[in-house]
């Protein structure tokens, strides 16, 4: 997977009917002339996360390659000159994946997967509900989860 597929698929994974509402990334450009790429990290695993500075070169040379990284409050922002774009972007992604294991979550989806499955009744299944809203939605699985639980309600409240 390349960057821009990696990035896309950081953002798709946050996509949860409401943070893409208020939140998300946006690429810009500069008139160094360059590039400005900013993250809301706001409502993710790296909202309160630290992230070191990186400058690299001189933002006012117009000819050599030029990085300045650094986190403003809950956004990762990052610049850098006309051909470092994918660089940035890559500083990003290496800083979110070393940040945000969610291995600890798989056991718990997997329960929830097979709670959702088995459940007949309209309280247990708020219950669900309230333990898959816990699970960060940096887990890739936390989307088929909601989807089994989204199939199952939509069964009992057909039967009630």
């Amino acid at each position: 997977m390349n960057v821009l597929e990696e990035l896309q698929h950081w953002y798709q994974l946050h996509c949860d009917n409401d943070w893409e509402h208020s939140y998300g990334i946006s690429i810009e450009t500069l008139d160094n002339p360059g590039w400005k790429i900013s993250v809301d990290l706001t409502d993710t695993l790296l909202e309160n996360v630290e992230f070191q500075s990186i400058q690299i070169g001189n933002p006012e040379s117009k000819t050599e390659s030029w990085m300045f990284c650094r986190k403003d409050k809950s956004c990762f922002i990052g610049m850098g000159g006309c051909y470092d774009l994918e660089n940035i972007i890559s500083i990003f992604l290496k800083w979110s994946k070393r940040n945000t294991n969610t291995s600890s979550w798989d056991h718990v989806v997997s329960n929830l997967i097979k709670a959702c499955n088995s459940c007949n009744n309209i309280e247990e299944m708020r219950q669900i509900y309230n333990e898959i809203d816990s699970i960060p939605n940096e887990h890739e699985q936390k989307k088929k989860l909601l989807n089994i639980f989204n199939s199952k309600w939509n069964e009992i409240m057909k039967n009630l």
